[in-house]
């Protein structure tokens, strides 16, 4: 997972096809009965296979390019001038990911109209307080951002957050005025105590004129729900997404498992 979790859909592919004869441990070297190993050896040729299989069906997968500016960011994007596209910027959740490998999300929007800004918190503190080479405090992750966005002349900017990330997303692109910012079954505030005061600040700039606030969760997810109404109360202008039919917590692996990914992608993205 380590290896897969950052790399653009030709990087996968790539590393799939150089390790496909490649030798691996045992049972005994992992510690697992024979029939565990079993198991683990046939999960990981079934995921192997599935994505080898969804890399050569997409046309856009050879376009994405990977540029890590730091240990905590992440550029993927495609060849399209950046005056045409928009900016997501990502504030992954406490796996350091947008729940799923980015290649998933890279395969489900569109190259010629979006590129991606990876941040990662290797201290799970929800970017409150600042990433590694980038500053201290939310403000300056803010800040970077909207530099980078500039300084590549993008179209436009939104916040896209998951699970622990969700937070930052709402409270960047409330006080920055970006477009828009979604976020994917969010923390609780009430679990978060020590992040209320940035989130009423945040709520006191927020302008629905200039920003859209998404809280999306699965609908049959009570423990989500709550965090979500917990949300609009502090955001009254935010717009509640409940999922129909949907009660995991990693909603986007539950739309993707689906086949529902990309619609869902350019529902909240467009």
């Amino acid at each position: 997972d380590a290896m897969t979790l950052y790399c653009t859909p030709t990087e996968l592919a790539s590393l799939l096809a150089k390790t496909r004869s490649a030798k691996v441990g045992s049972a005994a070297s992992e510690k697992l009965s024979p029939l565990a190993w079993f198991r683990l050896r046939a999960l990981n040729r079934r995921w192997r296979r599935r994505a080898e299989r969804e890399i050569a069906r997409s046309n856009q997968a050879g376009l994405w390019e990977r540029e890590r500016l730091s240990g905590t960011v992440i550029h993927y994007h495609g060849p399209a001038p950046a005056s045409q596209k928009t900016l997501i910027v990502g504030f992954t959740g406490n796996y350091f990911r947008l729940m799923m490998p980015i290649y998933r999300i890279l395969l489900n929007i569109e190259v010629d109209r979006f590129d991606v800004l990876l941040l990662t918190d290797s201290s799970r503190r929800g970017f409150m307080h600042g990433l590694e080479d980038v500053g201290d405090d939310i403000d300056a992750i803010r800040a970077y951002a909207e530099a980078f966005a500039r300084k590549g002349n993008y179209r436009d900017i939104v916040a896209f957050g998951t699970s622990g990330g969700g937070l930052a997303a709402l409270c960047t692109a409330a006080q920055g005025g970006w477009s828009k910012a979604i976020a994917v079954a969010a923390a609780s505030p009430a679990r978060h105590m020590d992040v209320i005061d940035r989130l009423e600040a945040a709520a006191a700039q927020h302008d629905p004129e200039l920003t859209r606030l998404i809280l999306s969760f699965s609908g049959d997810n009570a423990r989500e729900l709550d965090a979500a109404n917990q949300l609009k109360a502090l955001f009254p202008d935010s717009e509640v997404a409940a999922e129909p039919d949907q009660i995991e917590h990693n909603l986007l692996n539950a739309l993707y498992e689906e086949g529902n990914l990309q619609a869902f992608m350019t529902r909240m993205l467009h």
